[in-house]
């Protein structure tokens, strides 16, 4: 994996609170920001933190995250992009009282899906894995000292498997006052 030096990464709906080196980024989310189209709950919100690069050919990329959650959906995790109406996106999902939730959102044509796991402990550090291969995707993440886990394979409509799509590490707060979150070790290796 080709370690990205993440002050070189763009913002979309950058938080107010970074701190950043070559290795981590470290934030404070915003309270009331979430990605979310359509689906179940009938609300569209694209105002999530997402720290991205672009890549035009398949790839597999890693970042390692740390969150000290406040608020029931407090997240963090990786992305991938192509617009407002085609994303996805991996994270542990803090669920107050309840056991986590660690997930994929696939989103297109503008209506996402959820699909997640329960685990008993919130886990303080979480790594995740999104392999493009054309305009498919695995998702796979890993916890503690398990290896990495698929949970999710999935199509984005969007994506000609040739275009450029974004894809970094994102955080969210959908309820709440925000939470710190720490992206590591973002890594993104292009494949021919």
């Amino acid at each position: 994996m080709s370690r990205i030096d993440m002050r070189n990464l763009t913002w979309h709906c950058p938080p107010t609170v970074v701190s950043s080196s070559a290795e981590t980024v470290s934030i404070e989310t915003l309270p009331e920001t979430d990605f979310w189209q359509r689906t179940h709950y009938g609300f569209r919100r694209d105002d999530g933190h997402f720290l991205y690069g672009c890549a035009d050919t398949d790839f597999d990329a890693e970042v390692t995250v740390r969150i000290e959650p406040n608020a029931m959906y407090d997240q963090a995790g990786l992305m991938v992009r192509t617009s407002a109406s085609g994303w996805l996106k991996t994270s542990c999902e803090y669920a107050d009282g309840q056991p986590a939730h660690l997930g994929a959102v696939v989103t297109n044509a503008g209506y996402s899906d959820w699909s997640y796991q329960p685990v008993a402990d919130f886990p303080p550090e979480s790594s995740f894995r999104i392999a493009r291969r054309g305009n498919d995707y695995s998702i796979a993440l890993h916890i503690g000292n398990r290896p990495f886990d698929t949970i999710r394979i999935a199509h984005l409509l969007e994506d000609d498997g040739r275009a450029p799509v974004q894809v970094g590490p994102y955080a969210c707060s959908p309820q709440g006052r925000g939470c710190k979150v720490t992206f590591a070790e973002f890594s993104l290796t292009r494949i021919p």
